[in-house]
């Protein structure tokens, strides 16, 4: 179905989150230099096609950018 597998790298997003809230509390007196380094990723299969997501720390804007790196 075209729009699950649309729907599905929503889900991955919010596992990223997840995982990102893990690490910063697991590592809460790290500085927001070492954050700016973090980068979690996530696999997304649909079909015949893999995607890659990445979420990273975009320090301009103090946010976590979702990006497409490989399909």
């Amino acid at each position: 179905d075209q729009s699950k597998s649309k729907f599905d790298h929503h889900k991955g997003l919010f596992g990223s989150l997840a995982m990102i809230k893990t690490i910063t509390d697991e590592y809460q007196y790290a500085s927001i230099t070492t954050f700016k380094k973090v980068k979690v990723i996530f696999v997304h299969a649909s079909d015949t096609t893999v995607y890659l997501w990445s979420m990273s720390f975009v320090p301009d804007e103090s946010i976590y950018e979702l990006w497409l790196e490989f399909r």
